[in-house]
């Protein structure tokens, strides 16, 4: 029902960052960042972000104004088009979600069930552990993440950053009972 959407996010992740590294001044990216944030996370925030680049005419000076890649976002759509082509070609149905309630639910469902094997869910004392059985690593989100002054009871990740802490990075809200519904096998 969201291959388009899941296209975008594939493609995004496809890239180094669409955020231009701020040195010294965090406080700008960050509000830059919140103008495109939403509650359920990086991946679909990345959504929002290539949804304005294209509503703005992939215009360059708008990314620079809001702290975005113009060559990164360039690359996504690139990447867009060549996965929309493998898609057709193998008669993949390529459907947009036409309502934005359910955009988010779709879009987090599909990533769930790529991500269930990077499901973890929050701690009491703080940070997250894996659902899975005997994992007792705390992953903390890491803080470029849209969610990081966010708890949540259960996240999926998209890749871990270990430094003195490991940091999951792209992360995404999701649904406990998605986890059963869509991997019951894990």
């Amino acid at each position: 029902e969201c291959s388009e959407e899941m296209i975008t996010i594939a493609s995004t992740l496809s890239v180094q960052s669409i955020w231009v590294a701020m040195k010294g001044d965090y406080k700008a990216l960050e509000e830059a960042k919140l103008r495109f944030a939403v509650g359920e996370g990086d991946l679909v925030t990345y959504l929002n972000v290539y949804r304005a680049f294209v509503e703005n005419g992939e215009n360059p000076q708008w990314c620079n104004r809001n702290y975005l890649k113009h060559k990164a976002l360039a690359r996504v759509t690139d990447i867009r088009k060549q996965l929309r082509h493998h898609l057709n070609r193998m008669h993949i149905p390529i459907c947009k979600m036409d309502r934005d309630d359910r955009r988010a639910v779709c879009v987090r469902k599909a990533i769930t069930a790529g991500y269930f094997s990077n499901a973890v869910h929050s701690c009491p004392a703080g940070g997250y552990t894996s659902v899975r059985p005997g994992s007792d690593v705390v992953l903390f989100v890491h803080p470029s993440s849209v969610l990081m002054h966010t708890r949540v009871p259960f996240l999926v990740y998209h890749h871990v950053q270990k430094t003195d802490r490991v940091y999951m990075q792209e992360t995404t809200t999701i649904e406990s009972d998605w986890l059963t519904e869509l991997a019951p096998h894990f």
